[in-house]
């Protein structure tokens, strides 16, 4: 039989640790490290030896990804290496309907799988796993995958960029991973079929150049909590977290109320180029908020924006979408599309989140799994060290992680009517009473703001 090689290169000082731990007998590995560390260049090549077993014939092997979008990245990095031998792709059989599918000689077949509903991933026996950025992904969809692996005896490789200690990856991946010499082993937590990889993005400098990691340090601050994370690869606690909101908010699309529930369905829209963009889509129901679905990508042209906010717009009924008034002539383009969009004249930040932390921090908002852009930002929009906090007068938080958050707080802040208590109070009492001067001044300016429709009642959470 004609051997046809891969050219898989030679791998990096990351990849090689991930390689030795699979050797060892570890079944559920997870590389974690910032990034451009070379993680889903190493997982496609890492699913496609899987296949490769002469022992283990006729098998599935899935690759995963948290949205469908971010899906078809795994199937560029498949198809990359599979058709760098044409002889090779001329021998594999491949569909793209209704599931990405790539049949090999062997009969192995691999499967790319989004995670939006993890249970579409239930049914099928499965050997190989590999679930990219995965700390992105819902828990529900590794408690799916885990049987059927463990029953089949085979393997999982987790690669991702870490998303804080509060993600549900740290506790169920990470720490049962740590070996007895790492300052974080917990022996309650360990797990001897476990293993971890961690690294930071100088591992994979070979690759790259080290101008371009100096760059990402300086993007994303060298010593920052953010910088760790995502250039060095650290699990971080943030401190100081804008908003107290519990993962357990973050819920399967199928549990979200039917569209005709809702008493309102809104969006927010904040623009953004070399920063993600982010068009959010929101309903109300019963003094709640859902966040429906969204958008969250970078380097979007206006065209490409437009249609998938209109797309948006269309699935869910939204009824208005509110947007940053800074980009007129973005909004002006939409509305001559048709589609109705609102500039919001911005409030102060501050103000901003105290209408959001109402719900926020009270159980009050819950997010679908189509959006775990919104519940990574939730976990990590953070506040400055106390001491920048207090020379700034704002009292603003730091300038990252915060694209959904803006663009979910347009929309609530612009909703704010639903929930402002009328406490109003009457000066016009009966004049034997009341020795207060018909012509007064301040009470001439609350009769002239109420004929203008003004209001003096304070904002405040009506209902349960």
């Amino acid at each position: 039989m004609r051997v046809v090689p891969l050219p898989f290169g030679v791998p990096n000082p990351l990849q090689q640790r991930a390689i030795d731990l699979f050797k060892q007998g570890k079944r559920f590995v997870l590389l974690v490290s910032g990034r451009q560390g070379g993680k889903s260049h190493f997982g496609a090549r890492w699913l496609l030896v899987q296949t490769m077993n002469p022992k283990a014939k006729h098998k599935l092997a899935f690759a995963v990804a948290p949205t469908y979008r971010m899906a078809r990245v795994l199937q560029r990095k498949l198809e990359e290496v599979l058709k760098a031998d044409s002889r090779l792709w001329k021998r594999i059989r491949h569909t793209k309907q209704p599931i990405p599918t790539y049949e090999f000689p062997n009969g192995w077949s691999i499967e790319v799988h989004s995670s939006d509903d993890p249970d579409a991933l239930r049914g099928p026996t499965v050997e190989a796993v590999w679930y990219d950025e995965v700390a992105k992904g819902q828990e529900a969809s590794f408690d799916i995958l885990t049987p059927t692996l463990l029953a089949a005896g085979g393997r999982f490789l987790g690669t991702t960029t870490p998303r804080g200690k509060q993600n549900w990856v740290y506790s169920r991946l990470y720490l049962p991973g740590l070996p007895e010499d790492h300052p974080e082993y917990d022996p309650d937590a360990a797990d001897p079929i476990y293993g971890v990889v961690e690294g930071s993005t100088w591992e994979n400098v070979d690759n790259l150049s080290k101008e371009a990691i100096e760059a990402l340090e300086r993007q994303y601050g060298k010593d920052s909590a953010f910088g760790r994370q995502e250039v060095s690869g650290e699990f971080v606690s943030y401190e100081g977290l804008v908003y107290q909101w519990d993962e357990r908010n973050f819920i399967p699309h199928k549990s979200l109320p039917a569209l005709d529930e809702f008493s309102y369905i809104v969006g927010g829209i904040d623009f953004g180029w070399t920063d993600p963009a982010a068009a959010i889509v929101l309903g109300y129901k019963d003094g709640m908020w859902f966040v429906l679905d969204g958008l969250y990508e970078s380097h979007l042209e206006t065209n490409e924006l437009a249609r998938v906010v209109s797309e948006l717009g269309q699935a869910y009924r939204v009824e208005r979408w509110y947007a940053d008034s800074s980009r007129p002539e973005t909004i002006a383009d939409m509305v001559a599309r048709g589609i109705p969009v609102v500039a919001v004249k911005k409030p102060l930040i501050e103000d901003r989140i105290r209408e959001m932390a109402m719900f926020a921090n009270h159980n009050r908002l819950k997010v679908s799994y189509r959006a775990p852009f919104v519940r990574d930002e939730l976990q990590a929009y953070q506040y400055p060290e106390q001491e920048k906090l207090l020379r700034d007068k704002k009292r603003n938080p730091i300038d990252k992680n915060n694209h959904a958050m803006d663009a979910i707080g347009y929309a609530i802040w612009e909703m704010r009517f639903l929930w402002r208590n009328d406490a109003t109070y009457n000066l016009n009492g009966p004049q034997e009473d009341s020795d207060q001067d018909e012509e007064d001044p301040f009470v001439v300016a609350v009769r002239r703001a109420e004929r203008l429709g003004g209001s003096y009642g304070p904002s405040g959470l009506a209902g349960s």
